[in-house]
């Protein structure tokens, strides 16, 4: 396959503007159509890009210029349409989360493995450059034995006045499928798949997920180590991501999930992170500039860490466009990065954390449960 990618998305969306409106930042693929069951919407999004409104889903599989497909409907509908795309052998991009659950997951394997056609989930935080960067850190050993990972996002979504494709159950909505799912699928990227789950959670009188508290016990590493992930619709969170280890800590600036920058900071020798001492420091101490001198000495001697990562336009799903077009052109029916058996266990989790806070919960407050992912 030569040229740009011709993309073809199926919806009209927040996230489907976003993710047009990232292409053209990028050099590896164009919007070429767009279809949606809102066609008025379809148009609109269509002219933006210089592109065409296919009149129906099933007319733009139809069409010659369409190389791959980026599915950006509500995730209830992902399962069906993905499927869809398949059998016409279009190559799949869909957005997160990849179904609602891991037996849909399973069938959408079973379809792209049968077809023998690329697809991936765009959990799109995985294909950022500081990720990458992160996780090149991580495979070198400069933090030593990671022992915790904390991942916090929360933003208010109310059901009253939110797009209910983000709160309403039917669709896929909550707190949980939509951000906490960043934090699962992040632990099962550095950290392996967790043995053992805690969760609590605050359901809504409509079954949406408001709030959840999610703690795993990873063992693939040489020691133990925890992840906690909170999600909430109800307040605004700190949505950062800290990893600590026996050398030190990485911090991803908020929010994480376009994770622009991070900062690594290395313990010094009393297991502290390093701060050179400081004569004019020691003076200062306790009185009412130490705040501003300690604030000042922790940037002059990288107290508060050597930042990485790379800047860059737009919201940051060009990235994952770009792994399409790159394992296309290699012949890759799935990405290394994102490889469906890892969608698959990411969502495994997820219905086990969902068992959890339904099974053993209250409308108002669920209680803390634990359930083991392999057998003991």
């Amino acid at each position: 396959m030569s040229g740009r990618l011709r993309w073809g998305i199926l919806g009209a969306g927040w996230i489907a503007t976003k993710f047009a409106r990232d292409l053209s930042y990028g050099v590896t693929g164009r919007v070429s159509r767009v279809a949606s069951r809102d066609f008025v919407a379809a148009q609109a999004l269509a002219r933006a890009c210089a592109a065409q409104a296919s009149e129906s889903f099933e007319a733009m599989l139809r069409a010659d210029d369409v190389d791959a497909v980026y599915i950006a409907t509500p995730a209830a509908f992902h399962h069906l349409h993905v499927i869809q795309a398949l059998s016409r052998g279009k190559p799949v991009l869909c957005e997160k989360p990849f179904a609602l659950n891991a037996e849909e997951a399973r069938e959408i394997v079973e379809a792209a493995r049968r077809a023998r056609c690329f697809c991936m989930e765009g959990m799109w935080t995985r294909f950022l450059p500081t990720m990458n960067e992160l996780r090149g850190k991580l495979k070198r050993n400069e933090l030593g034995d990671i022992s915790q990972m904390s991942v916090d996002l929360g933003f208010v979504h109310n059901e009253e006045s939110s797009n209910a494709t983000l709160t309403d159950p039917a669709l896929g909505g909550g707190a949980l499928l939509d951000l906490g799912i960043y934090g699962v699928s992040l632990a099962h990227d550095l950290l392996g798949m967790p043995r053992e789950i805690q969760a609590e959670a605050v359901i809504s009188p409509t079954g949406s997920v408001r709030d959840v508290s999610i703690t795993f016990l990873h063992e693939k590493m040489k020691r133990p180590a925890l992840c906690s992930i909170r999600a909430s619709h109800s307040t605004e969170l700190r949505n950062a991501l800290d990893i600590s280890g026996s050398r030190g800590r990485i911090s991803v600036d908020a929010p994480f999930i376009r994770a622009i920058q991070a900062r690594m900071s290395p313990l010094g020798p009393r297991g502290r992170t390093a701060e050179r001492p400081s004569a004019l420091g020691d003076a200062l101490r306790g009185s009412r500039l130490w705040p501003v001198a300690r604030g000042l000495a922790r940037r002059a001697t990288g107290r508060e860490g050597v930042a990485f990562g790379r800047p860059f336009v737009g919201y940051g799903l060009r990235f994952e466009a770009e792994e399409v077009a790159r394992c296309l052109a290699a012949g890759q029916l799935e990405s290394p990065v994102m490889p469906l058996s890892e969608s698959v266990e990411v969502l495994e989790s997820v219905d086990r954390i969902s068992a959890l806070i339904s099974d053993r919960g209250m409308q108002d407050g669920l209680e803390l449960g634990r359930v083991p992912t392999v057998a003991e």
